[in-house]
């Protein structure tokens, strides 16, 4: 199962899916490759950012047969970058964001 959303900047937004996808495409145009990814994730989350990122968190690492604690921001163009570590190993599920003081945008 893939993740995505729809970005202002640049459309809608597809990443993962399967062990052999750690990248991101525009279903519009599923051959070119938007932005590589750090992981290859499996049933993972993800929410579109204020700064037109996406944040991935979590899903299922194939390769290591367990759920994952990381995530990760993407944007088209720009390479992707590690975000904040899950305080648990998550797969098929939401994100839940705690409003802080602070903000959270990687870009």
């Amino acid at each position: 199962m893939a993740v995505g959303g729809l970005l202002p900047q640049s459309g809608p937004i597809v990443c993962g899916g399967n062990d052999k996808r750690n990248y991101c495409v525009n279903p519009k145009n599923p051959k070119k490759k938007l932005v590589t990814t750090k992981k290859r994730r499996h049933e993972a989350a993800s929410l579109v950012m204020d700064d037109g990122s996406l944040w991935i968190s979590g899903g299922y690492d194939q390769t290591e047969k367990k759920n994952m604690k990381s995530t990760e921001f993407v944007k088209p163009g720009v390479a992707s970058k590690y975000g904040p570590i899950l305080p648990i190993a998550l797969k098929v599920c939401a994100i839940l964001i705690k409003i802080l003081d602070a903000t959270v945008s990687p870009f």
